[in-house]
């Protein structure tokens, strides 16, 4: 923020609400994020891609448990 204050008296008032202004927004806090546009077919590859994983880390604990596939 950029704040224009002027060092005669006629606008003091002027100078003195732009220097309160100022202090305040000094306190504000933003973050800035990036806007993603997700593709539809992307989601759909990872999301099976994950579902295969998952389906592989189940297999392998049933095996280290001693079940059979049901």
């Amino acid at each position: 923020m950029i704040a224009n204050i002027w060092p005669e008296t006629l606008h003091i008032e002027e100078t003195l609400s732009t220097l309160r202004f100022g202090t305040r927004m000094m306190r504000v806090s933003n973050e800035a994020i990036v806007n993603v546009q997700l593709d539809s077919n992307l989601l759909v590859k990872k999301y099976e891609k994950e579902v295969k994983e998952l389906k592989q880390e189940l297999a392998m604990h049933d095996t280290l448990a001693n079940r059979g596939r049901i």
